[in-house]
């Protein structure tokens, strides 16, 4: 008896669902001490379901869905497959008008390298019909354009992102998108720190999510390293730590959690032992900033940003020259010894013995809880440098270099 069409694309359409549920969800039904082998198990259930799928095929070899089905199942794996791109080519050609086919043979042309193919594949895909698949797909494929036309990429990548999320309020994939189009927007413009919290909140949306929060190393991993540029080290430490729990092949997490406790356990011993400042010295300096009786000490100011007022301070040590942020051990007129987080500022603009003020200053309370107990210490982030005052003149626009955040797209 030969089944109606409808029948085996039903059969294959769920055989297909479950080997994307199994691998999507995966630590929902694993614990995390097995992520190391989820590649390994996700072919084994790929395996089986070609192999449930063969005889769907062999009996149906006109059917474009059943291509289109076939196509994404090898489509799974994170390399490119010559197959899948036969199989959902020959699906769109018998049915132009399948849009989840384009969406899959665009991630196939990706894998293969060929992003204007791919990029091709998407913008059909959302002629035909406006979908959030296509849409996030072509907001990271923007995100990744180079050169004089990058700003108008990233606002229109933010633009397909908003979208995405529009149709289906409730997917956190498409928040997770969202999230990651705010942090490059901020990035290309540094024009408002609002982006950065709105990603925060893009980010905490995803988390919302359960396939996202319990599966999706690069959002803990994306999350952290805004975290960490507002200075919420403990929140990064925490971040980075699910990310690699969640992919432990991944050395970068844990290099980052390393990094950032030697980064705050620097800072905090250099303020503890005043920059080793001889008496005589810290004397002096202290008595050349208290001639300036118009800047605020920081011992007036509130944690968080200070509008209105100037910090004057010294700058005793450079901590860190080539890493981002660059960081300097400061003292102010009161006596106060802090740490001093620029971004986006060329090498060398600042060096010891420069007499600096902030207009503004950010100020934070870092704490971590580190294994020789909790680390803490007050630090003045700066994320534009051209309105620092050093030795009398404002930096400037020249030493203004944007800096980059990296961050992991492998689970866009």
């Amino acid at each position: 008896v030969v089944m109606a069409t409808a029948q085996p694309e039903a059969a294959a359409a769920h055989i297909v669902e479950e080997l994307y549920e199994f691998s999507n969800r995966y630590f929902e039904s694993h614990p995390l001490d097995r992520a190391a082998r989820k590649d390994e198990d996700v072919a084994k259930q790929l395996q089986a379901a070609l192999a449930k799928l063969g005889p769907i095929m062999e009996e149906n070899k006109g059917s474009a869905r059943l291509s289109y089905l076939k196509g994404r199942a090898l489509n799974i794996l994170p390399t490119y497959s010559k197959e899948a791109e036969e199989l959902l080519a020959r699906a769109v050609k018998l049915d132009p008008n399948m849009t989840e086919a384009w969406n899959a043979l665009g991630e196939c042309f990706w894998k293969k390298g060929d992003i204007e193919g791919s990029k091709n594949c998407f913008s059909g895909a959302v002629a035909q019909k406006k979908n959030k698949e296509s849409l996030r797909s072509l907001s990271i494929l923007l995100r990744q354009v180079d050169g004089p036309g990058k700003h108008a990429a990233v606002i229109d990548g933010l633009a397909k992102a908003k979208e995405a999320v529009a149709l289906d309020v409730s997917d956190g994939e498409s928040w997770y998108i969202l999230g990651n189009a705010y942090l490059a927007l901020f990035f290309v413009t540094m024009a408002s720190a609002d982006h950065l919290r709105n990603a925060i909140k893009a980010y905490g949306r995803a988390l919302a999510d359960p396939r996202q929060a319990k599966n999706n190393p690069d959002l803990h991993f994306n999350r952290a390293q805004v975290l960490r540029f507002q200075e919420d080290f403990q929140g990064a430490i925490e971040g980075y730590t699910m990310a690699a729990a969640l992919d432990p092949a991944n050395p970068a997490p844990a290099q980052q959690i390393q990094a950032l406790t030697d980064h705050c356990v620097r800072v905090a011993d250099s303020i503890d032992h005043k920059g080793r400042l001889k008496p005589k010295r810290l004397a002096g300096l202290l008595a050349e900033l208290q001639k300036d009786t118009v800047s605020v000490p920081l011992v007036k100011m509130v944690l968080g940003p200070n509008e209105g007022v100037n910090l004057h301070a010294v700058v005793v040590s450079v901590l860190t020259s080539s890493d981002v942020p660059q960081v300097f051990l400061c003292v102010d007129a009161g006596g106060m010894f802090f740490g001093l987080s620029v971004y986006n500022m060329a090498p060398d603009a600042l060096k010891a013995d420069d007499d600096i003020k902030i207009p503004g200053p950010l100020l934070n309370r870092v704490q971590i809880n580190a294994t020789r107990g909790a680390v803490a210490f007050l630090s003045v982030r700066v994320d534009n440098p051209s309105v620092i005052v050093v030795n009398g003149s404002a930096l400037g626009p020249g030493k203004l270099v944007l800096s980059t955040l990296v961050a992991t797209a492998t689970g866009e």
